[in-house]
């Protein structure tokens, strides 16, 4: 009966012996964290050669001593907009009133040839409104059958010989267009006009992205005269003089 307690009790010790082992073993196999980083580190580099990651965003500077930087709690960064109404945030002032101006000075709209515009222009001596420079507008309508990958149009304003002196272009990463097959019209408004007088026209190219398929290309369609209504110059206005007009102001002062 002893022998057989003994028996049982070194077999006890030799499997606790073996457990210990075994535990010892694993636990020296199991690498900890900061070798796992560390090795995560060295075997996958920051890019395919090496070294610091060229897309990373850059760090920002920093700031002069007494600056803290914008803070989005600013009650100035969520004002609403308005005319007469807008938000408003101060400190140490307060707002009193706010003036309109006076009813006479208030037209209401932009069109020349409304009403309202003729009779303040008649006021301020301007007879024929019609002979001043008006806005140029180009409406293009573009009908596709397939859907057409970064489609862009352009269009040129040619003189008579097929010059161009004016370039307009819209690209469908800006005005998304012919995305799906449909008819689109493209409108392009040119608040002034700066070509001087003369006959012209325009070339039109359709096309994809740079250096992809044409799909359409126009010259001399859209035939228009500019003149010179509303300006009035010493001497007239000469033929060939120049291409466009520019805006600019004069000063003449004595030196000498």
């Amino acid at each position: 009966m002893n022998r057989v307690h003994t028996i049982a009790f070194r077999l006890l010790v030799t499997s606790l012996v073996f457990w210990s082992c075994f535990a010892v073993r694993t636990q020296a196999q199991t690498p900890s964290p900061s070798q796992q980083s560390t090795k995560a580190a060295e075997t996958k580099p920051a890019n395919p050669e090496g070294g610091a990651n060229p897309f990373a965003p850059a760090s920002a500077p920093p700031l002069p001593a007494g600056m803290t930087g914008s803070d989005p709690n600013d009650p100035r960064a969520k004002l609403t907009p308005g005319m007469y109404d807008a938000g408003e945030a101060s400190m140490g002032m307060k707002h009193l009133m706010l003036l309109k101006k006076p009813d006479a000075f208030q037209l209401g709209t932009t069109d020349p040839d409304t009403p309202k515009v003729q009779k303040t222009l008649g006021l301020l001596g301007v007879g024929d409104s019609s002979k001043m420079p008006k806005p140029m507008q180009v409406v293009i309508d573009i009908n596709t059958p397939h859907p057409i990958e970064s489609a862009r149009l352009a269009f040129h304003a040619c003189n008579r010989v097929g010059e161009p002196f004016m370039y307009f272009w819209a690209h469908d990463s800006q005005f998304p267009m012919c995305r799906t097959p449909g008819t689109y019209r493209l409108v392009c408004d040119i608040p002034k006009l700066r070509l001087y007088q003369g006959n012209y026209n325009l070339k039109l190219n359709f096309k994809e992205y740079a250096g992809g398929r044409e799909f359409d290309a126009l010259e001399g369609v859209c035939p228009f005269e500019v003149v010179m209504y509303g300006r009035e110059r010493e001497g007239g206005w000469w033929k060939g003089t120049c291409a466009y007009l520019e805006d600019g102001d004069w000063k003449v002062e004595k030196v000498a």
